[in-house]
Order: structure tokens, then C-alpha cells, then sequence
């Protein structure tokens, strides 16, 4: 888990809203979830445009445990 105030991580992996909401809020990040190796690469990767969608928290432990075997 990662909190990002500045939004570095989000920016880096571009999981940024251009606007969010009816208001047209800026630097929202989108939902995400990124499953990183020892070596920081990125082994699985999960966005969803809509906020409300949660992500297969089955699949992300799956991918979680791939890497600890």
C-alpha cells in the first residue's frame, strides 16, 4: 500500500485523471494496483477508469504469492 501526497509514483505510472468528477478536479489518482518483484519491476498491473470498481483482490494475492514462491 502506498500513500502518494505528492503524486509522484501516480505520475510515473500514469495513473492520473486529466479531471475527476463533475468538478473537474485535478491530480486525482486513479484506483490501481501494482504488484512489484524485489527488483522494483512491475509484474502486474490493474486500473480502472471508474472509481467505483473495485479490483479481483483474489487475483492480486495470486499474483502476490506468484512472487513469494
Amino acid at each position: 500500500m502506498l500513500s502518494d501526497w505528492n503524486k509522484t509514483v501516480t505520475k510515473a505510472y500514469g495513473v492520473q485523471y486529466d479531471k475527476f468528477g463533475d468538478f473537474g478536479l485535478q491530480g486525482v489518482s486513479k484506483r490501481s494496483v501494482f504488484v512489484l518483484d524485489r527488483d522494483g519491476i512491475v509484474r502486474y498491473r490493474w486500473v480502472t477508469e471508474d472509481p467505483k470498481v473495485p479490483p479481483d483482490h483474489r487475483r492480486v494475492l495470486e499474483e502476490v504469492k506468484k512472487l513469494a514462491a
